[in-house]
């Protein structure tokens, strides 16, 4: 596979979008998760957990549709770079919960 799949990329941009249209309850929901499990839900936790389950669902699509992993060096840039970006997108959509209250 030369890169990253286009429907993959697009299931994690979608996933992203919901989480940013309505990021007071993603993060509520995210925090009970973490809480529950006995960790501390802070930003950082709380974008870490979502990425890693971004990845995972990006890699579980490419596993069923295309029948391996990602493994390669260029889509596993282009799954860092997108997590990357959007990560800054949903950190900026949790800060402004908490200064528009």
């Amino acid at each position: 596979m030369p890169g990253l799949e286009e429907d993959v990329r697009a299931a994690v941009e979608k996933n992203v979008d919901s989480i940013i249209k309505d990021p007071k309850k993603a993060e509520t929901m995210f925090s009970l998760f973490l809480t529950a499990q006995g960790i501390e839900p802070n930003l950082e936790t709380i974008l870490s957990f979502i990425n890693g389950l971004l990845f995972g669902m990006a890699n579980d699509m490419t596993v069923i549709k295309y029948h391996m992993p990602i493994e390669s060096e260029e889509e596993i840039l282009e799954i860092v770079n997108l997590l990357k970006r959007r990560a800054w997108e949903m950190r900026q959509a949790f800060i402004n919960t908490r200064i528009v209250k």
